[in-house]
């Protein structure tokens, strides 16, 4: 039983990390779509 629980910890921790980094990602993206647009308009740049 011992290495189902380990490799089941794996799984999640692999599971959660991914996670992570597909939200950071996105985040990102989001960021710099709105800093292109800024840049393009930048009348509509929020004060």
């Amino acid at each position: 039983m011992d290495l189902a629980h380990a490799l089941l910890f794996i799984a999640v921790s692999f599971m959660l990390g991914l996670g992570a980094v597909g939200a950071a990602i996105g985040i990102g993206m989001l960021g710099s779509k709105f800093l292109e647009g800024i840049a393009r308009q930048p009348e509509l740049m929020p004060m």
